[in-house]
């Protein structure tokens, strides 16, 4: 059909991604691969909330150039800019799981734009005196207490992430983003399901009735048919085992309790 055309989305891949790797870093014993699985874990978390802003504002009926002007803003912005555009004025910036999301922005900028930093060591003479060439010493290092997110209590050194920040990350994007659709937006599981899931769209079609008390066909303006994947389907209800549960992402037709 001429008028169709697929909308891909990355917003569950992400959350799965989120939730695979939580799961690895849950089941290893090795304190270095924890790490690399929550690591991976925790930016796939980061990466839903800029996602999500990014299909808000291509779910409206917004010009593709003032979607491109505000392509430049961060992700809360264009979520709070989403909000504004269309008059909902209840979103509460000072509530704590807003305040955690931002927090995951900064770690997330952090983690993808990496720069060097320098920490305090205790050297002691006799060290320095006992050194032998370039043979490794240990140096005992002062990192502070302000390396510790207040608002979402996560290390904000990425070499030291664990299951547990992981599970608190994945939980916090769980929160907000009922918050943001079901609190603030009041969107029904459909309008979810449109915004977050990828589609088909079919415009100025005709669908048969098979109705003998209607015509043979029925012409539609426009018609979304989202793409489930059952492999992701599936490991979300595996989050519900952990306590996470995104059941309200999904059209509650296709659930199966």
């Amino acid at each position: 059909m001429e008028h169709s055309h697929f909308r891909d989305t990355e917003c569950i891949n992400l959350i799965v991604d989120s939730i695979f790797h939580y799961h690895n870093a849950k089941r290893t014993s090795c304190a270095f691969l924890q790490n690399r699985f929550s690591r991976s874990s925790i930016i796939s978390s980061a990466l839903v909330i800029e996602c999500i802003a990014n299909c808000l504002l291509d779910s409206s009926d917004f010009s593709k150039q003032y979607v491109k002007d505000l392509d430049k803003l961060n992700s809360m912005t264009k979520i709070e800019t989403y909000l504004h555009l269309h008059r909902i004025n209840c979103f509460d910036n000072g509530r704590c799981i807003v305040q955690q999301i931002k927090e995951l922005i900064k770690l997330r900028n952090s983690f993808v734009h990496p720069k060097v930093t320098r920490k305090k060591v205790d050297i002691q003479k006799s060290q320095i005196d006992n050194l032998n060439g370039f043979e490794a010493t240990q140096f005992e290092m002062s990192t502070g207490h302000s390396s510790i997110k207040p608002a979402l209590g996560v290390s904000t050194q990425s070499n030291q992430w664990t299951s547990q920040d992981s599970h608190t990350c994945l939980l916090a994007v769980r929160d907000f983003l009922y918050y943001l659709f079901i609190e603030t937006l009041q969107f029904e599981s459909q309008e979810i399901v449109r915004v977050v899931y990828p589609q088909t769209v079919c415009r100025d079609i005709e669908i048969p009735t098979f109705n003998e008390e209607l015509p043979d066909e029925i012409s539609v303006a426009q018609l979304e048919l989202p793409r489930v994947y059952q492999e992701l389907e599936e490991e979300l209800s595996k989050a519900k085992e952990s306590g996470i549960d995104f059941d309200f992402l999904r059209d509650k037709s296709e659930i199966d309790y």
